[in-house]
């Protein structure tokens, strides 16, 4: 069985934390989860697919490097970058997700433009 690293969070700025929570109670709303599985450990497909999201909407929102980006959601670095591609896969292909996406983005209240991508 392999076993898990969790990384510790690193101390953000108080206004930075809080709207990294409201960008994910905003995505656990739309998305049907519990707040507390989008910050755990669990990857049952549902939670892992809002747990993307939140970190696809807080990376374009929130201005800190990746890595204590990733730390506040308790993954590597190299996970953000996953969800980023994960989110931008579901976007094009699956119309369902797509809804759901801009629901989250709309929740969350952000600039966030719809049809942007980030740049590989």
């Amino acid at each position: 069985m392999r076993r898990r690293v969790v990384l510790h969070r690193r101390d953000l700025p108080s206004d930075v934390e809080r709207r990294l929570f409201t960008i994910v109670d905003a995505v656990a709303e739309v998305f049907n989860v519990p707040t507390g599985l989008v910050l755990g450990l669990r990857r049952d497909h549902a939670i892992a697919q809002a747990r993307h999201v939140a970190m696809y909407i807080a990376r374009d929102q929130v201005s800190v490097p990746l890595v204590d980006l990733a730390a506040f959601f308790g993954r590597h670095y190299s996970a953000l970058i996953h969800a980023t591609k994960n989110v931008e896969n579901w976007r094009e292909y699956d119309r369902a997700f797509q809804s759901s996406f801009e629901a989250a983005v709309r929740r969350v209240g952000t600039g966030l433009h719809v049809g942007a991508g980030y740049k590989r």
